[in-house]
């Protein structure tokens, strides 16, 4: 994404943890956005947010490309 700052929501690290530390998922549905940087001492303009997609199974999905501005 082009970014350093990456931040995580936290419903993706409920999600990662939810069958302990021994029953971590192999695969995840991960939503990777580019959003603005607000805060004012931000050293980039940018940060990648990444974030839990729920899909019924996880096999078979292909990396899929959304431009959010004409949603």
């Amino acid at each position: 994404m082009g970014t350093t700052d990456v931040r995580l929501d936290p419903k993706l690290n409920v999600q990662l943890w939810s069958r302990g530390v021994q029953g971590v998922e192999n695969r995840l549905r991960l939503r990777i956005s580019r959003k603005r940087n607000d805060e004012e001492e931000a050293k980039e303009k940018l940060f990648a947010f990444v974030e839990f997609v729920s899909v019924p199974t996880a096999k078979g999905l292909q990396t899929v490309v959304v431009d959010e501005d004409e949603a």
